[in-house]
């Protein structure tokens, strides 16, 4: 697949018009005394992400609009991270031709344009056992968006499923922890992807012993493979790992640890999460599915023994 199947030329030169405002409207912004007067860049950026989608950007206007959100609006953590996204693949976008034919089309992609079922059916697809290890689910606007992390008993590997629901509407498909899935499924057509979609799948009884089969990787390793991803797709953040990770209350503080001792920094999660995060890892290396992130990373599962199991089924968040 071409990123001109996404792109004509008329159209990339209506995205890279909108691109040079929203930078010049960026360099405005450093300049600007904020906090000052947080109305009117507000205002500005509802602005800007109209005139975003009106280019076929979607998916940055989204960026836009949710930029200061968050309780503590544009003086937070969270807002930081949100506006150097947006610079970020303004950077990439600034420098479009001089990128490869795969990070065109990656970043056209994550910009607006979708990749579609009409693009994946031409594409090669493959077959393998996919296990549910971990899902997350996010709101971003009136969408409910769900990843869902399986691993490829054949290919050894992550992959993850994406999709949406409006309105909390039901998905028409439910993954649970545990569930092993045999089908065939399309790769998302870039260097590095993660993502999948399904062409046919059914549910099958599970393999003995297959938890075994996936094993921990050390914390050096993680951070290693991860930054060999974002070599690749420099869009693969979050990226899953399953790695032993532990717990303990140390000067009247939290801590995860590396079956080591070292500190791990892991990111911002909710009271109920942590919790059970905090119990399942209790002074003991726990085998757990995190997702490296660049806030560090972030637990969605742990395994008991005999199975993995979702901390959403404990927090009332599945």
């Amino acid at each position: 697949m071409n990123w001109k199947d996404l792109a004509s030329t008329s159209r990339l030169e209506d995205m890279l018009s909108a691109i040079d405002l929203v930078e010049k409207w960026q360099e405005v912004t450093y300049v600007t005394a904020l906090l000052e007067n947080p109305d009117e860049f507000y205002l500005e950026k509802d602005r800007i992400a109209t005139l975003l989608v009106d280019n076929h950007l979607g998916k940055i206007a989204r960026k836009v609009r949710m930029l200061g959100q968050g309780p503590d609006g544009v003086t937070s953590d969270q807002f930081l991270n949100q506006w150097a996204e947006i610079s970020f693949i303004i950077s990439l976008w600034k420098r479009f031709d001089s990128l490869s034919e795969g990070l065109k089309l990656n970043l056209i992609y994550q910009s607006g344009p979708n990749i579609t079922r009409r693009h994946l059916k031409t594409l090669k697809g493959f077959r393998d056992q996919f296990l549910v290890l971990g899902r997350r689910f996010q709101m971003e606007e009136q969408l409910l968006q769900r990843s869902v992390y399986v691993y490829g008993m054949k290919h050894e590997r992550f992959y993850l499923v994406l999709d949406y629901s409006f309105n909390r509407q039901p998905f028409d498909f439910q993954f649970h922890l545990g569930e092993l899935y045999e089908g065939e499924a399309v790769l998302y057509p870039f260097p590095g992807s993660l993502r999948l979609s399904f062409r046919t799948t059914s549910r099958v009884k599970g393999i003995p012993g297959m938890y075994d089969r996936i094993q921990a990787v050390t914390v050096e390793k993680a951070v290693t493979e991860f930054y060999e991803a974002l070599k690749i797709n420099p869009f693969c953040d979050p990226y899953p790992v399953i790695m032993n990770l532990k717990t303990d209350y140390v000067q009247e503080k939290w801590m995860a640890l590396s079956p080591e001792g070292k500190p791990i920094r892991v990111s911002e999660m909710d009271e109920r999460s942590a919790d059970v995060f905090r119990a399942a890892g209790f002074r003991r290396p726990t085998r757990m599915l995190v997702l490296m992130e660049s806030g560090g990373v972030r637990p969605l599962s742990f395994y008991n023994g005999e199975e993995f199991l979702d901390f959403g089924v404990f927090t009332g968040n599945e």
